[in-house]
């Protein structure tokens, strides 16, 4: 899953956006089969996707995944 995530990260600083957030797409629910929702580790990811879609201009779709982010904290 690691991997994934820095391929993302790696798309992500060069500007590659749909290419960076399938790979956090699929990490992020490989996290959430292997540890739930819950998991900081999920949490993070959820944060990362986040991140991605305000990158992409979809405020919208960035604000409801930091929603659940910060829920899950709670």
């Amino acid at each position: 899953l690691v991997w994934m995530v820095n391929l993302a990260s790696v798309y992500r600083r060069q500007g590659k956006l749909a290419e960076a957030e399938p790979q956090v797409e699929r990490a992020l629910a490989a996290q959430r089969k292997a540890a739930g929702d819950l998991d900081p580790r999920t949490l993070a990811m959820t944060g990362i996707l986040a991140d991605l879609r305000t990158d992409a201009g979809r405020h919208r779709e960035a604000s409801d995944l930091l929603a659940q982010e910060l829920e899950g904290e709670r």
